[in-house]
């Protein structure tokens, strides 16, 4: 038999087998939480790309239609706005517009571009233009020039042959879109898990491997549906910037909106804006 001495040092092994199987088991507890969790996650994707690419799949004709459609309409607005402000360009066009409509022209107080606040991707470049001629004719060669290029009005100071303009030319970062897909995280993460949670951790291991199968079907489907979804954003983004900086407004010289006539002309007419080119 054993003694008092020997009684409490079996009962002080009993609680500290216990403690230390029960910090196992809590151990193990969590490490299948979070396995169980990361592989939901994979499983959730996968079952989602098998849905899409089915879609995409029964539209297929449709949605290479619209690819090309959204191409075309990406390919005139790097036109309007390319990746650098070539304001030398701009310059030129504006000059042979006004020379055809008999318009003198001078350019100057060039600065260098700036970001447009909360509008990633676009910039400012800034410059004073100074034309001299029939008003009328000078909303009309900046209506035919924002066919062309995209430009905002920043100030405007007109009299009644002469207006000078303060003009940003716009430019965007035009990033590359993505050509390929993040590769897809491991399933097997290794991990030992003892019963009941390995059974569990192998069944959903399982359904993640299966799924992933079906999903490789559609592999082109579904990259066909996410450039497009990739493009359309992109176009929708930056005709939506183009229309919110065209509504800012000019200011009239040191006044927001409308304009300033000179005291030698105080009948001048506001100069009329063109509105930005939008996609059909």
């Amino acid at each position: 038999m054993l003694g008092r001495g020997g009684k409490l040092g079996f009962a002080a092994g009993i609680v500290i087998v216990g403690a230390v199987l029960g910090a196992a088991l809590v151990i193990q507890y969590r490490g299948y939480a979070r396995e169980r969790a990361r592989l939901q996650e994979i499983l959730d994707e996968a079952q989602a790309q098998v849905s899409q690419g089915r879609e995409a799949r029964r539209h297929m004709d449709s949605i290479c239609l619209e690819i090309a459609r959204t191409d075309a309409a990406l390919a005139v607005l790097k036109r309007k706005l390319p990746s650098q402000p070539q304001i030398k360009e701009f310059a030129e066009q504006l000059m042979e517009e006004a020379a055809q409509r008999k318009m003198e022209v001078a350019i100057d107080h060039i600065e260098r571009g700036q970001a447009v606040p909360h509008v990633p991707g676009f910039q400012r470049h800034e410059f004073t233009v100074r034309m001299k001629g029939d008003l009328a004719e000078v909303a009309t060669a900046l209506d035919r020039l924002r066919q062309e290029r995209a430009f905002t009005l920043r100030s405007i100071r007109q009299m009644e042959t002469e207006a000078e303009l303060r003009v940003a030319v716009l430019s965007f970062e035009w990033a590359p879109m993505p050509s390929e897909l993040p590769p897809p995280s491991p399933i097997d993460s290794g991990g030992l898990f003892l019963w009941p949670y390995s059974q569990r951790i192998a069944s959903l291991r399982a359904r993640c491997r299966l799924n992933r199968a079906q999903a490789s079907q559609y592999r082109w489907e579904i990259a066909q549906a996410r450039e497009l979804a990739g493009k359309k954003r992109l176009l929708d983004y930056i005709e939506t910037v183009l229309v919110e900086l065209e509504a800012e407004g000019p200011a009239g010289g040191d006044e927001p909106g409308g304009t300033v006539s000179a005291p030698e002309s105080p009948s001048a007419t506001p100069l009329p804006r063109g509105a930005p080119a939008r996609r059909t």
